[in-house]
C-alpha cells in the first residue's frame, strides 16, 4: 500500500530499536517504518510515541517500509481518568481547540491547540463517563484543559495520545464523542470512530 510521493501522511507511532532496522517507528498495527535519514531519530525517543509526518513510503523485501520523514514531534502519553475524578477537574476549563482526532490501535490521538506563553506546562485531562449516546454505541468523554495560570496569548499546539485499552475492554462501543470547551468558552465536540 505505497503512498503517493506528492501526498503527506501523518501518524502517531512508537519509536523502537529493532535489530535489523535500527531506530525506527512502529505503528499501532505493528508495521515497521524506517526513516531514510537516521538523524531524525535519537535514542532518547525509544519507547515513546511521536507524531510523524512523512512524504513517501516504499515497501522493502523484509516487510518494513522506508519513509522520508519531514517532521517528528514527541506526543504526550496521558491516561484516561474515570468519571469519579470529575469533581477535581470539572472546575478547570480553559479553552482548547481540537483540529484533529483519530484512533489507532488502543490509542486516542489528538492535536490540541491552545493559547499560552510556551513557558508553562499545560495539562489536558480526558475523563471517561459512564454514558453512551445515540443509536450507535458511542462513549462520551470529556476533555479538560488547565493552563496552569499561563496568561500567554500565543497560539500553541501539542499532540497527545491517550491509552484507551481499558475503555475498549470495559464497554462495547463503536465511537467516542469528546466534548470540550473552545477558546470562546462555547461547548463543542468531536466524534471519532474506533478502529
Amino acid at each position: 500500500m505505497p503512498w503517493d510521493d506528492a501526498e503527506s501522511t501523518a501518524a502517531v507511532m512508537t519509536v523502537r530499536q529493532m535489530p535489523a532496522a535500527g531506530l525506527c517507528f512502529v505503528s499501532d498495527d505493528s508495521l515497521v517504518y524506517v526513516p531514510t535519514d537516521a538523524k531524525v531519530l535519537s535514542n532518547t525517543l525509544v519507547g515513546h510515541r511521536c507524531y510523524v509526518e512523512y512524504w513517501s513510503m516504499i515497501e522493502q523485501s523484509d516487510g518494513t517500509y522506508l519513509i522520508e520523514v519531514s517532521f517528528v514531534y514527541p506526543a504526550r502519553e496521558l491516561p484516561v481518568l474515570q468519571n469519579d475524578t470529575v469533581s477535581c477537574v470539572a472546575s478547570v476549563g480553559e479553552g482548547v481547540g481540537v483540529p484533529a482526532a483519530w484512533c489507532s490501535g488502543h490509542y486516542l490521538n489528538m492535536v490540541l491547540e491552545y493559547y499560552g506563553s510556551n513557558r508553562v506546562s499545560h495539562d489536558f485531562w480526558l475523563v471517561a463517563s459512564d454514558t453512551t449516546v445515540g443509536a450507535e454505541a458511542t462513549l462520551l468523554l470529556e476533555l479538560y484543559h488547565d493552563a496552569g495560570n499561563d496568561a500567554g496569548k500565543l497560539l500553541q499546539w501539542e499532540v497527545v495520545s491517550y491509552d484507551i485499552a481499558s475503555l475498549l475492554n470495559a464497554c462495547d462501543v463503536d465511537m467516542l464523542q469528546i466534548v470540550y470547551r473552545q477558546y470562546d468558552m462555547t461547548d463543542s465536540s468531536v466524534t471519532v470512530a474506533l478502529p
